[in-house]
This record gives structure tokens, sequence and C-alpha cells, in this order.
């Protein structure tokens, strides 16, 4: 949980331990409030604060960001502050990719060359990703044909850098976020099924001997 401090009690004495520097011990106290703040917060950043005042959306109190989702942002912002600026949003739906690039868009708070959306036909227009943006929106199934993957020297983790805090399906899954799934193969016969006249057709184009370009159904 990215937890810099930790501390234990049996009720009789504190263990504590850093957990970045690995220094451990036992206390005669807790530390208090200004204590921690300061050993978890030591160089100074003049970009923490700023970043730290702007709350987090809670839909009225009603909703809460989980804490995989808290340390995602805050490595985001962590990077920023250090000057990262290249931030990629890659969805599994256009509707999300749209959403996101629609409300940066709305900010007005980025100049307009700041961020792309990147689609599958403007990569075939200009025969390469663009990159003169600081915040790319796009989705998987475009990544997947034609833009930066660790295949054909075009690698996506080159250009965009390793991910700054990853949440794996394994660890959404052994939280409870997510549910286990099993994976069962089958084989059809679709490669071998080839159109004859006496079959029915539903819907396409076919020409006899070769599979339909629709669907088709033995009768």
């Amino acid at each position: 949980m990215a937890v810099r401090l930790a501390f234990a009690t049996n009720g009789h004495g504190i263990y504590g331990i850093d957990m970045e520097t690995g220094k451990e011990g036992e206390l005669s106290l807790y530390p208090g409030p200004e204590e921690i703040r300061d050993l978890t917060f030591a160089a100074v950043n003049a970009w923490r604060d700023p970043f730290a005042a702007i709350s987090a959306p809670d839909k009225s109190g009603t909703w809460t960001l989980r804490f995989y989702q808290e340390l995602a942002v805050n490595r985001v912002l962590e990077h920023l502050a250090e000057g990262d600026t290249r931030i990629l949003f890659l969805a599994d739906r256009n509707t999300l990719a749209n959403q996101a690039f629609n409300d940066f868009t709305s900010l007005a708070a980025f100049e307009e060359d700041a961020l792309i959306r990147i689609k599958p036909e403007e990569i075939r227009k200009q025969g390469k990703v663009p990159t003169n943006a600081s915040l790319f929106f796009t989705i998987f199934q475009t990544f997947m044909c034609g833009p930066p993957k660790r295949r054909n020297n075009v690698d996506t983790y080159a250009y965009f850098g390793e991910p700054v805090y990853t949440y794996s399906l394994k660890e959404g899954i052994n939280d409870g976020f997510l549910t286990p799934f099993k994976v069962k193969q089958i084989a059809t016969t679709l490669d071998e099924y080839v159109y004859t006249p006496d079959d029915k057709l539903i819907e396409g184009e076919v020409e006899p001997g070769l599979l339909p370009a629709g669907h088709g159904r033995r009768r």
C-alpha cells in the first residue's frame, strides 16, 4: 500500500519501521502528525502543497477513491512535480477515451496542441504515431493495430516510459475488487465450413465452395 512508516504494539511497547530506509526499532512514544509529515516529506517540493489542496471527487460523500486509485493518482502527481510531463490515457472503450479527452479539453488549462486523441485513421494517414503533445488519449485496440508496442523496434514503454504505478489483475482479484475466472478452450469447425447450395443463407454474400462473408447455417 506504499506506506512510508509502520508501527505495531502489543499493549506494552511500540515497534516502528521506516519502510524506505529500513530503519526499525522500539519507540517510547508514537510520533506525532508533524513528525511523521517531516519524515515522509523531507525533500522540499513546490508542487506538493498545491496538489494536496486539490480534493478528489467524492460524489457528495457517497463515493471515495480505492487505495490503488489514490496511489496511481499520487504517483502521477509526483512525476509531474519532477518535470515528467508525458502522460498516456489508455482505455478499453472509445467512450472512456473520449470522455477523458473531452474533460481535459473543457478545462481550458492546456494549450490546444498539448492534448491528442490518437485514432487509427490518423496513424494510417500520417504513417506514424503523433509525438508532439503532453497528454495522449487512445484505446488498447488502437495500440494493437500499429502504434508503439513491444515488437518490431517500436516500443510503447520506450516511448512513454515504464508505468509509474501498476495494479495487476492478480492483485485486483486477491483484494476482492475483481472476480476470478477460468479459461475454457473450445474448438469449433468454423474454419472447416464450406458453403454449399443447400445451405440457408441468413445474411451476407457467398460464393459456392467458399466461406461466407456473413453467417450460414446447415439444414
